[in-house]
């Protein structure tokens, strides 16, 4: 049997992968959407950038932003709280055993919704497009959402399916 497929079932076979994954993956969001998402490009302000540069900071503007800036508060709110249900759901899932279903689904809930909202911030990002950049965290910030959906699938998957106790320790 190849290797990769010995990997993959020992894997699957762990009851506590799903919530682990759903646990980094969300716990890593977190801590990424406090990294600067956006920058304003100075150069790119008619003007110059040094006085563009100036102006900002005189009038305390900011020339970055994180992934909560520039959200609505209720975007903002929603992230938050799939975010935290995640850490919850995943610590609870840890400590039980990763048995419950409706645990499994929630995180995957809490991953999708994640998902779409980081999806629809990259899309859609703050204007004017032409001056703001989109930075690489923003993207590691979709990643760790995917990664929290694809989590929970895997919780999900591993409690409607449970390999069994002799094929496990096999």
């Amino acid at each position: 049997m190849p290797a990769i497929l010995v990997a993959s079932s020992a894997v699957r076979a762990h009851p506590l992968t799903g919530p682990l994954v759903v646990l980094a993956g969300a716990l890593t969001l977190l801590l990424v959407s406090f990294l600067t998402w956006y920058r304003v490009d100075l150069g790119a302000i008619s003007g110059g950038a040094r006085f563009a540069a100036r102006y900002a900071a005189q009038n305390g503007i900011a020339t970055s932003a994180n992934a909560w800036d520039p959200w609505s508060t209720p975007a903002g709110l929603l992230l938050f709280v799939s975010v935290a249900s995640a850490i919850g759901l995943a610590i609870t899932g840890v400590a039980t055993g990763a048995r419950s279903m409706g645990a499994a689904a929630g995180a995957m809930a809490a991953g999708a919704v994640a998902s779409i909202l980081v999806a629809l911030h990259l899309l859609s990002g703050p204007q004017p497009r032409d001056v703001v950049h989109v930075t690489g965290w923003a993207w590691v910030g979709l990643v760790c959402a995917l990664v929290v959906l694809g989590g929970g699938f895997v919780w999900w998957d591993h409690t409607q399916h449970p390999v069994p106790a002799a094929r496990a320790a096999a």
